[in-house]
This record gives structure tokens, C-alpha cells and sequence, in this order.
């Protein structure tokens, strides 16, 4: 970033997790390979039923979702839960920015980032 040194720390504070400015853009385009569109949008769905299966086992409730995230209603207050995920070295949303205090947001990941959220999510909630 080019900037005054105290511009640029208060930009930095307004960049969000996975930001894509200019620069990281053309890296971030899809790729026309068809096959690794493919595959990436079959793993997404089966990291999607995984965490779907998983969460309904441990009655959090879910909505269905055509992207890559799941928005679940914390089974705790969601602040006490996001702090205690991230202190696990998970990473999620909280949605009261959203309007929905209740709330956290899930990105589908690897099949080893879903089963750390949900290993996570167990030792928080049971």
C-alpha cells in the first residue's frame, strides 16, 4: 500500500478477512480449466453435506445454502462461541452485523478445515 504511514493503518483496519484488491485479483480469476471447476464446486457440496449432517447430529440449526457458507444459529451466545472457536484456531462470521446476533457464518473448507470447525463446535457445545 502506498500512503502515509497513518492512512495506510487506518485502511488496514477496514480490509476484511480474504480482501481482494487490484493486486490480488488476477490470481483470484476462475480458471478455465472446466474439470477444476468442476471438482471444486463437487468438494464444496460434499464439505456442505458433511457440516450439514454433523450439525443437524448435534441439533444446530442450519438454512440451506447455495454458496460456500452455511449460516448456523450458535447453540451458545454467538460471541462467547466465535471467541471460543477462534481461541481453537478456528475462524468464522458473526452475523450481528448482518441483524442476526444469534448467528455465525461457516465457510465450507478442506475436508480437514470442516472437521476442525466441527471438532471445535463439539468441544465447545457438549
Amino acid at each position: 500500500m502506498i500512503a502515509l504511514p497513518e492512512i495506510a493503518a487506518r485502511l488496514r483496519g477496514q480490509l476484511r478477512n480474504f480482501h481482494l484488491n487490484r493486486l490480488r485479483w488476477p490470481p483470484a480469476l476462475p480458471p478455465q480449466d472446466k474439470e477444476y471447476v468442476q471438482e471444486s464446486a463437487r468438494l464444496a457440496e460434499e464439505g456442505k453435506a458433511y457440516l450439514y449432517g454433523v450439525l443437524e447430529r448435534l441439533e444446530v440449526q442450519t438454512w440451506p445454502s447455495e454458496g460456500n457458507f452455511l449460516l448456523v444459529r450458535s447453540p451458545a451466545p454467538a460471541a462467547e462461541v466465535y471467541q471460543k472457536l477462534l481461541e481453537r484456531g478456528v475462524m468464522v462470521r458473526q452475523t450481528d452485523m448482518f441483524g442476526y446476533p444469534e448467528g455465525l457464518r461457516v465457510t465450507v473448507g478442506s475436508a480437514e478445515a470442516n472437521q476442525a470447525f466441527i471438532q471445535a463446535l463439539e468441544e465447545i457445545v457438549t
